[in-house]
């Protein structure tokens, strides 16, 4: 699924915006929406991050808590907090994305 796209009607100005999976950074849940990061901009589809999860390519995008998608090659790296809890560091990004316990095994094997 690397070259498929999601449509997004933009509210905003009533475009269509075709993104391409490639360059979803990361997908947060953000109440009914979706929330897609790619580079500077965010762009909202009203769709379930379950659905959005089946959708995408397993070895491209990775569920690192309950209401994040991360795709695999945005990854700069994985820390700890000084509480021990594991993040996800993004190429580009500032953000720190918190990691679950339940999904931190996937990252003792990367």
């Amino acid at each position: 699924m690397s070259d498929s796209a999601f449509e997004i009607d933009t509210a905003e100005n009533g475009r269509i915006v075709f993104v391409k999976t490639r360059d979803i950074q990361w997908i947060e849940s953000a109440g009914n929406y979706a929330r897609l990061h790619v580079a500077s901009r965010n762009h909202d589809i009203r769709e379930t991050l379950t659905n959005l999860e089946g959708r995408l390519n397993p070895r491209e995008f990775v569920r690192i808590h309950r209401s994040t998608i991360v795709n695999v090659n945005a990854i700069a790296g994985v820390v700890r907090d000084l509480r021990g809890h594991t993040q996800v560091r993004l190429k580009r990004r500032e953000e720190l994305l918190a990691v679950s316990d339940a999904y931190t095994p996937l990252f003792r094997q990367m």
